[in-house]
């Protein structure tokens, strides 16, 4: 999806926004279809999802800010690497992962 919009020169915060609209919808609609019974969520729940997917915004911009400069399969290695390092360093610590 970036490929493309990259090569036809859209904005890069158009790119970003349309999939962030893109991937909230779907969210939404499977949460509707399939699990509508499941959707009592706590206030602090709602906050911590919000702040990850700000995060995860910010670093969709910076990603595709720097396609021009990085090939893009070398910035998902980098992007994959950190989840890497992140997960085995919280394994090594004796962190759990929450079920």
């Amino acid at each position: 999806m970036a490929k493309p919009a990259f090569a036809a020169d859209v904005d890069l915060r158009t790119e970003v926004d349309f999939r962030t609209l893109l991937a909230a919808l779907t969210l939404w609609m499977s949460v509707l279809l399939f699990a509508i019974r499941l959707n009592s969520i706590s206030k602090p729940a709602v906050a911590s999802s919000l702040l990850s997917g700000g995060i995860n915004g910010v670093g969709s911009l910076f990603f595709y800010g720097n396609l021009p400069r990085v090939d893009a399969s070398l910035g998902k290695v980098t992007n994959i690497s950190d989840l890497i390092f992140v997960t085995l360093l919280m394994r090594l610590g004796g962190i759990e992962f929450p079920c």
